[in-house]
């Protein structure tokens, strides 16, 4: 199962958190409209099967808009607006003639209950039928991959080409070569000066030493500004192009990746690149030209010392491709043991109402401090390794000195003076080397997360593109919203020999308003997701005005609809910018929207009315009050197709027939196709074809008269079927 069950229909998340809270085998049962999602088959034999039967005997406490079961409960509390209006049986609140029986009376919910006889019906289309499938593909989340072996001169060149390519580069060298020069010749210029060597006034030393000392300064300012920018660039490619490759990833990817494991490398791996990788490949650009100055002087001085540091440079040299296999590596296991830990507290933080209802308190921490120690255990490693290598290091920088110490009253080491510079070199050069020899390792280690955005920035599969320059304009399409799909056969990507849609051949007229109606699993939604191309077909064509989707661009094709999703997503703002996010309407179109999907009176309730803060994903805002809201933003567009996935599963009966009749009055020429588990005689009337969906097939589609007018039809036996459970 997927990251908060991304890969599983809402019937079936409801369905699964039933269960979880049926096996905890409470005495006392809160149940928050736990049905809505579920079509009415499926919660009739929930109701009955699970809530009445399985936990009989328990409190059962069940908030609902599914009006049709009320008869068989034992108490019944009627709210509105905040207050308890009245309360008791159900023959009891009949008989008071009260705001249930308004409520009852409003619309008659059926439930398409079929019985074996329903099951075993055949028609012509459905005797091709696939077998039943999800809507969703069972597809379990995806290893994180894990690169081997040392980095590759691919990475290399890439993170190259973000600072600025080769001309950063030479322009990098050239300043680190002026540098070490200008160290070199100040040194120098000190011991001539002491010795007096060139017999100039104390003016001319003093003068030339400070003109030397100041264009260091310089220098070294302009290399770290360079060093600067050529990070800043870096970061900022890298972030760029690593987020228009998720961006641009098609969604059977995001379902086999965890949202920690995503922000793990647009947080932690930007983050060495932004301020780790250049510092430590500074570093060791630095480092190395020191070391060569160094060897210059050494040579210059002392030349019997270059006997001793080449050697030595060996043994540097072996104890580096060591050090570096291990804390290479362990750099990589750290970074791929972070991400499950960042997922495990995401998911904890979202969880915490479920998991305090639960009393998992101390279960939950436990898993989270586990996978913290997992996560440290790398780390801790890669610290030790740095310990075990900075005392063989000391060791063989102590030797250098003693050596040199020891050969102190020999004429190898020339005078007293350069004996001093020799001395203070040979230290100068040891910690240089162990310098040099972490940051060479480090540099390696933290190059793991160029790797990982280039798996990002180069690696993702991508959708195609979001533009075509033969799209029309948005003025120009859709023009009329007709929809054909002929001959479509599709599979979700994780299952491409198993066709989720089959043998599809419908013509949505423009205008139409089409309930697409079936069971759990008949492809309901998978049909609208085919229209986003969200899935593709395998075989046949989608046609909307004439046009083929797949020559359109994904952003021209989607931007042509309107999509309300079962569960909705409002990102943090206001009121406002959630129903006009670009700014676009005036107030009195905002009002008019709300006014139509039945908020204008709750926003206008609130202090500071269209201003009111929006949280995150709309999170201080019911799940119905949120659809209502994308309802109207829609409807603020005046979109040529509008498509609903349930939109209205979250509210009660009455709303649902009023949120239809405003979408029609307000959207008359628009293409409506929505997605329905709750039917009625009265939301009917706000239809014009039906379609039936069994097992990935159409297998009816007419209007509601002419199917009711079919006593054999599937959608007839199901109308007939709710009004004989009345």
């Amino acid at each position: 199962m997927s990251e908060k069950g991304s890969n599983l229909s809402g019937g079936q998340k409801a369905r699964l958190a039933l269960s979880r809270a049926v096996y905890s085998d409470a005495d006392i049962y809160l149940f928050d409209d736990v049905l809505a999602a579920l079509d009415p088959r499926v919660g009739r034999n929930v109701f009955n099967n699970c809530i009445k039967k399985a936990l009989r005997g328990r409190t059962r406490v069940l908030v609902t808009h599914q009006l049709q079961y009320l008869n068989q409960v034992d108490h019944i509390i009627v709210v509105s607006e905040g207050r308890i209006v009245e309360q008791g049986s159900f023959d009891q609140l009949v008989g008071r003639n009260g705001e249930l029986t308004r409520l009852l009376s409003d619309i008659q919910s059926f439930s398409e209950d079929s019985d074996k006889k329903d099951d075993k019906r055949k028609s012509t289309v459905a005797q091709k039928a696939a077998p039943q499938k999800q809507e969703s593909p069972d597809q379990a989340i995806a290893v994180e991959e894990r690169n081997q072996g040392a980095v590759g001169a691919a990475t290399w060149w890439a993170y190259l080409k973000a600072t600025g390519g080769l001309t950063m580069a030479i322009m990098l060298f050239i300043q680190i070569f002026l540098l070490q020069g200008s160290v070199v010749i100040l040194s120098q210029w000190l011991t001539w000066w002491t010795e007096d060597t060139f017999h100039e006034k104390a003016q001319a030393w003093i003068g030339i030493y400070n003109g030397i000392g100041f264009g260091s300064v310089v220098l070294l300012v302009i290399l770290n500004v360079s060093v600067l920018l050529s990070t800043v660039r870096a970061s900022r490619v890298f972030h760029s192009k690593a987020l228009h490759g998720v961006l641009r990833a098609p969604m059977w990817w995001f379902e086999g990746q965890p949202i920690g494991r995503i922000m793990n490398r647009f947080s932690k791996d930007i983050e060495a690149i932004d301020q780790r990788l250049m510092p430590q490949l500074f570093q060791l650009v630095a480092g190395t030209g020191s070391l060569l100055s160094t060897t210059v002087i050494l040579g210059y001085s002392t030349p019997i010392m270059l006997a001793f540091m080449f050697p030595m440079m060996i043994v540097y040299w072996f104890v580096l491709r060591f050090y570096r296999k291990s804390l290479r590596e362990l750099k990589r296991l750290e970074s791929t043991q972070r991400g499950p830990l960042q997922s495990r507290i995401s998911e904890t933080l979202d969880g915490i109402p479920t998991i305090m209802a639960y009393r998992r308190e101390a279960d939950f921490a436990n898993a989270v401090g586990g996978l913290l120690d997992t996560s440290n255990k790398p780390t801790f490693l890669r610290m030790n390794a740095e310990i075990w290598v900075t005392l063989r290091m000391e060791i063989l920088s102590s030797l250098i000195v003693f050596v040199l110490a020891m050969l102190a009253h020999t004429k190898v080491v020339g005078n007293t003076t350069q004996f001093a510079l020799a001395l203070t070199y040979a230290s100068t050069l040891t910690y240089i080397m162990n310098l040099l020899l972490k940051s060479a390792a480090n540099v390696e280690a933290e190059m793991n997360s160029v790797e990982r955005l280039m798996s990002y920035t180069e690696g993702l599969p991508q959708e195609p593109a979001a533009r075509l320059g033969s799209d029309p304009s948005k003025e120009a399409w859709p023009s009329r919203g007709e929809i054909v799909l002929r001959d479509i056969d599709a599979a979700y990507h994780s299952r491409p020999d198993k066709l989720v849609l089959r043998n599809v051949n419908v013509t949505f007229k423009a205008g139409e308003t089409v309930f697409i109606v079936g069971r759990t699993g008949s492809g309901k939604s998978t049909l609208l997701s085919l229209l986003l191309r969200m899935i593709e077909s395998n075989n046949g064509s989608v046609e909307i005005d004439g046009r083929d989707i797949k020559s359109l661009g994904m952003a021209t094709l989607r931007q042509g609809m309107q999509v309300i999703p079962q569960d909705p997503f409002i990102f943090s703002g206001t009121i406002r910018s959630s129903l006009d996010f670009d700014g676009k309407h005036d107030d009195k179109a905002l009002w008019q929207a709300l006014d139509l999907v039945g908020l204008k009176q709750f926003v206008t309730s609130q202090e500071s009315k269209l201003d009111t803060v929006v949280e995150d994903n709309g999170s201080n805002y019911s799940v119905g009050q949120r659809q209502l809201l994308c309802l109207a933003a829609a409807i603020l567009r005046n979109p040529k197709i509008l498509l609903l996935d349930e939109a209205t599963a979250s509210i009660d009966a009455g709303a649902d027939v009023f949120i239809q009749q405003a979408m029609r009055r307000s959207c008359p020429t628009a293409t409506i196709l929505a997605v329905m588990h709750r039917l009625s005689d009265k939301i009917l009337e706000e239809c014009d074809k039906i379609l039936v969906m069994e097992q990935g097939v159409p297998i009816e589609y007419a209007s509601p008269r002419e199917l009711l007018a079919r006593p054999n039809s599937m959608f007839s036996k199901l109308m007939a079927a709710a009004r004989n459970s009345h």
